[in-house]
């Protein structure tokens, strides 16, 4: 009697939890579909956050922008195949892209879960920074992981978002690039010839 009853118990349970999920995925369905376009408009101003980080603490966009850097946010999953491959060259283009670009990883979920992923993942010093639902994401209006919203120092949307790993690659390459455009060159500010 009483190993039936927990039997029962636990089936209730587990269907109680899956009705829970699946509740989730339709309202966070029905918020997608009611935001429009995939993205904010390049220009807008970024939404405020703040966010868990996996490695304890909160971090705010205010504290990100505070370096004068440009911050890309990549928005991941730990379930994604290709946000895990995606997160593994985060670090080496944050070296190289260092003095001009912070890198933020967002996903959702469970902190213990995204601190174990990122250190798996080797992510080294780039915050994984975790949502309790998709908050963050419906807020710059992100539908897929993996993807990327650049906000440059101004604290405006830089860029459409990226969508794909290829597309993230591309984005940060183009931050790169309008950083360097943006700024005079060592050898410029050595000889007062800023162009």
């Amino acid at each position: 009697m009483g190993l039936a009853l927990i039997v029962a118990l636990a089936v209730v349970l587990s269907w109680t939890l899956g009705q829970v999920r699946a509740l989730r995925r339709r309202v966070d369905e029905q918020a997608l579909s009611t935001l429009g376009a995939e993205g904010l408009p390049v220009g807008a101003l970024a939404p405020e956050f703040e966010l868990p980080a996996a490695e304890g603490g909160r971090i705010d966009l205010v504290s990100l922008l505070a370096p004068g850097k440009a911050v890309l946010l990549v928005f991941v999953h730990p379930g994604c195949e290709m946000c895990a491959a995606l997160a593994r060259e985060l670090p080496r283009w944050q070296a190289r892209a260092g003095e001009t670009l912070t890198i933020v990883l967002v996903g959702n979920g469970d902190l213990a879960e995204h601190a174990t992923w990122g250190r798996t993942q080797e992510v080294g010093d780039i915050p994984v920074l975790v949502q309790q639902g998709n908050e963050a994401a419906l807020r710059y209006r992100v539908r897929g992981t993996p993807s990327a919203v650049l906000i440059g120092t101004d604290g405006r949307v830089a860029g459409a978002v990226a969508r794909g790993a290829i597309a993230v690659r591309e984005l940060i390459t183009t931050a790169k690039t309008e950083a360097r455009r943006r700024s005079p060159g060592r050898d410029e500010l050595a000889s007062g010839t800023r162009r």
